[in-house]
């Protein structure tokens, strides 16, 4: 492989430069709408996901509540702990 002395990138057989052009860069098929049938699933899917989200934040700000938490003292844990050594 030739060495192109004017940067860095020549080793590698690529350049930062972007090339832009007017092709897009992936293919998206046209999408399938659904039916009216399957309308109403959506309206049972959205509040069980809505619900499902709730508690999720909800456990979320428990685990934080408890991870705030003051820490125990090492004099308490130690006068627990040392009548049983």
């Amino acid at each position: 492989m030739r060495h192109d002395s004017s940067n860095h990138f020549g080793w590698f057989g690529w350049h930062p430069t972007p090339r832009l052009t007017d092709l897009p860069d992936f293919h998206v098929g046209t999408l399938a709408y659904t039916g009216a049938a399957i309308r109403p699933l959506y309206f049972v899917f959205g509040p069980v996901a809505g619900l499902v989200a709730i508690a999720y934040n909800r456990t979320l700000l428990a685990t934080i509540a408890v991870a705030d938490r003051p820490k125990p003292r090492i004099p308490i844990l130690s006068g627990v702990a040392a009548p049983t050594v």
